[in-house]
């Protein structure tokens, strides 16, 4: 098989977008833990996606990281 169970499942998540459409984020819980994943655009010639993800606990210590933009494989083509 080659898809495996997940261990993470984002249930009752919230989708915001900005009004120019350059910035959309994520926002979901699993236990004590805040997850917010955001997608900016760069504006201009030259237009840049920087996707960051942040983990918050309760406690609201932060660590965020600096994702890649990555193609989906072509076998997940027909999920879609």
């Amino acid at each position: 098989m080659i898809l495996q169970r997940p261990c993470l499942v984002i249930r009752n998540g919230k989708c915001t977008e900005s009004p120019s459409l350059d910035k959309a984020e994520y926002v979901f819980q699993d236990g004590d833990l805040t997850y917010s994943l955001e997608r900016i655009v760069s504006k201009g010639d030259h237009a840049t996606t920087h996707i960051f993800l942040e983990v918050s606990d309760r406690d609201n210590q932060k660590s965020t990281w600096k994702m890649e933009e990555r193609p989906l494989p072509k076998y997940l083509g027909h999920f879609l």
